[in-house]
């Protein structure tokens, strides 16, 4: 056990830092700044989410993008200081359908977003099905910047990443995933894209934070050596207590904020925080996070 942890350590260390990071805001947390009146900070980029559970996966089909892709434009249009890129939220495991695909591709086809974010289709495709959804999605949209989408878990990475630097791709969206249970394909992934030079946005992160002692998780990708950042959208629940990001990277219950204004706090505190994170030792993250 003592071997095993020393290992995990000595793996972090080797995941290098950005020299800036930042969390960036979902559709979600927009709306959100929107009815509080209360300016999120950082938004050079921004991420349009759309959720799909059981209950509204029959939205997930090109017939649902139309009315989808108005909402897209709409909020590109409104937000034109940030340049957004598309979040597809869906459980861990799947593997999309043609008809999804489609989806995908339809919901993005307006000229308000200079990328075109290239979902992979199965996390267990092979290296040259990768490339062949580059090419495809390069040739069809040349206009536009290429961003692939995988799974932090997608099998054949370090092929995939080396097919990434081949056709100049700068940036990939890498789906948030449980950091304990794929820590090493976190460090695998990460660390390949790094070494490609390669930009990391992480999208979905779920919770916010952990129950044990309510620091956020933003924390896992950011150590990892995410450039940005964002969260994904709440899987169930209500908004119960109302708790503000403190100076440690926990969360405090306050009764001084409403849940909108509390939201946004998040988002301002954290990016003051992340020039913080080279400095945190392997035992202060563990202590966080596990």
């Amino acid at each position: 056990m003592v071997e095993q942890k020393q290992e995990s350590e000595r793996k972090v260390n080797l995941v290098s830092l950005p020299a800036q990071q930042f969390v960036i805001p979902n559709s979600q947390e927009i709306d959100l700044s929107v009815q509080c009146n209360r300016q999120i900070s950082n938004m050079p980029y921004a991420v349009k989410c759309f959720k799909f559970t059981t209950r509204n996966t029959d939205k997930f089909n090109i017939i649902g993008a139309r009315e989808q892709r108005d909402g897209y434009r709409e909020i590109c249009k409104k937000y034109p200081r940030s340049k957004f890129l598309l979040h597809i939220q869906v459980k861990e495991g799947t593997e999309f359908t043609t008809s999804q695909m489609n989806f995908i591709e339809n919901v993005q086809n307006i000229q308000e977003t200079p990328f075109f974010c290239s979902y992979e289709k199965s996390f267990r495709q092979t290296a040259r099905e990768f490339e062949e959804q580059i090419l495809e999605a390069k040739e069809k949209y040349p206009k536009k910047e290429i961003v692939p989408a995988v799974e932090v878990y997608t099998e054949f990475n370090a092929e995939k990443v080396a097919i990434m630097k081949k056709h100049g791709i700068k940036k990939c969206v890498i789906i948030y995933r449980n950091y304990q249970i794929h820590e090493f394909s976190w460090m695998e992934l990460m660390g390949a894209l790094d070494t490609a030079d390669i930009s990391r946005f992480v999208f979905g992160v779920t919770p916010r934070y952990r129950r044990k002692n309510k620091a956020t998780i933003l924390l896992a990708p950011l150590r990892f050596g995410a450039n940005y950042v964002a969260h994904g959208l709440p899987w169930s629940g209500g908004k119960g207590q109302v708790y503000i990001l403190g100076n440690s990277w926990i969360y405090n219950v306050t009764q001084n904020s409403t849940y909108p204004a509390s939201r946004v706090q998040a988002l301002n505190k954290v990016n003051t925080l992340t020039p913080q994170i080279q400095s945190l030792s392997i035992q202060q993250i563990e202590t966080l996070l596990n």
